[in-house]
């Protein structure tokens, strides 16, 4: 069985997915903390294998709070420099599945600066600079009902 954690949120300022289990939320590349937007928390699988609908090397910044693809070769923390994975959790985050009742689509890979958005938020702000640029799998992630 295939642990997870909870409390993972969608920031309404930035569309990045950040942890938000602390008394802080974290750094946003729109200024400030990342604020909670409307919408599900979700409780992301981790310490599970990588398959043909499921990726890892996906970890929480301890800088940022941020989710972000360890193995990309660009990183770009708001804090500066690269994120800092450091003591997370390696997240399996599943893919290539249609959205259902428990379970949200259009997260995506941003080559720019390696966090996990929500592609359909109109409040995109990279780190990068600009919008997030979508590559890779679309995910579908499960949220606690």
């Amino acid at each position: 069985m295939t642990s997870a954690q909870t409390d993972w949120c969608r920031c309404s300022t930035c569309a990045v997915m950040f942890y938000n289990g602390y008394s802080t939320t974290g750094s946003c590349p729109g200024g400030g903390q990342h604020q909670l937007a409307h919408g599900p928390t979700f409780t992301l699988p981790r310490d599970g294998p990588e398959t043909d609908r499921a990726q890892r090397n996906w970890h929480f910044c301890r800088r940022c709070f941020a989710m972000h693809w360890s193995r990309a070769d660009v990183q770009v923390c708001t804090l500066g420099g690269r994120h800092d994975a450091t003591g997370s959790w390696n997240f399996v985050l599943p893919h290539g599945s249609p959205e259902t009742a428990t379970a949200q689509f259009a997260w995506r890979f941003c080559s720019a600066c390696a966090d996990l958005f929500w592609e359909p938020a109109t409040n995109q702000r990279c780190t990068a600079g600009g919008r997030h640029t979508a590559a890779g799998p679309v995910f579908t992630l499960p949220f606690a009902e």
